[in-house]
């Protein structure tokens, strides 16, 4: 696949390199994998024939173009993608890359259009180019100067990547909290003053990101005060360490991140998949009683 001028190809050994990665089911596809623990792996090679810099806001500039599909890859594909210098010896190294799958940023994937060309000859299954169009149309969106200039050189990607992660589901949680305070501040800076943006009401906040990425036309004063329920589970994690003790802080909290999902892909140019039923669960969550029943 190409994005950005990257050309991406598989190694001759890519079943058996894919198997040595991480899975958590039993897939038969184009290559099947089984479970299992896994790791690192070689799976393919990158050619270019120059670094183009960065476009994204890295903050150094010795970050590349290829740094920043990267982090693309690792977004779509829920795995730490990262290359590696070709001549560089890694034998006496310690990688510090995650190699477990991310649970989270399934939403993202699905929300690329499928397209698929006709099987190779050695395979009867049909091959998915999904990815490397989709990518390379994404990058080519976010590397205009308006969108740069509007989302702020795309840092809440960086916070994405953090969020999507293995973690305890109220560091996910607050990550993505973190991802909507600063999309709302990046959004509203040039008619709010920043003493403004701190003291507005969070279920503002969030009804302002959900209408500006049309998940809804608007909200009534009574679905935005069930918002706060969202804001009862930040400050349950940040004054206590972890969620509330109720039957559907779980089930909030993991609509929440799908919600952040939602909002990243349409950002990306993206139709935000709807395979997870999120819509429907955040609906839900508008319609139940503010205070959940305690668990066993």
């Amino acid at each position: 696949m190409d994005i950005g001028g990257y050309h991406f190809e598989r190694v001759p050994e890519y079943p058996e390199r894919l198997q040595q990665l991480q899975h958590l089911v039993n897939c038969h596809s184009e290559v099947p994998v089984s479970i299992g623990t896994g790791g690192h792996a070689h799976t393919a090679d990158v050619v270019f024939d120059r670094q183009q810099p960065a476009v994204l806001g890295w903050g150094s500039d010795s970050f590349s173009a290829l740094d920043d599909i990267l982090l693309l890859l690792s977004l779509f594909t829920t795995r730490h993608v990262f290359a590696v210098d070709v001549d560089e010896d890694l034998s006496s190294k310690a990688i510090v890359a995650e190699s477990r799958v991310f649970p989270w940023g399934g939403l993202l994937a699905t929300s690329i259009p499928y397209e698929e060309v006709p099987p190779q000859i050695d395979s009867y299954w049909p091959v998915d180019v999904s990815l490397g169009k989709g990518l390379d149309a994404i990058y080519q969106r976010i590397g205009s100067d308006e969108w740069l200039s509007r989302f702020d050189k795309g840092h809440f990607l960086f916070l994405a990547f953090n969020a999507f992660q293995q973690r305890l589901p109220q560091d996910t949680f607050i990550h993505c909290w973190t991802i909507w305070e600063h999309l709302f501040s990046v959004l509203t800076r040039s008619w709010l003053t920043a003493e403004s943006i701190k003291a507005l009401n969070a279920s503002e906040k969030i009804a302002f990101l959900l209408v500006n990425f049309a998940v809804r036309e608007s909200l009534q004063e009574t679905e935005k005060k069930r918002l706060q329920g969202l804001a009862a589970i930040r400050n349950r994690i940040i004054h206590f360490g972890r969620l509330p003790k109720s039957d559907s802080a779980t089930r909030d909290a993991a609509m929440f991140v799908r919600m952040t999902e939602f909002i990243i892909a349409s950002i990306l140019g993206l139709q935000p998949s709807n395979i997870f039923n999120t819509i429907e669960k955040f609906e839900d969550f508008l319609t139940q009683q503010k205070s959940g029943r305690k668990s066993s």
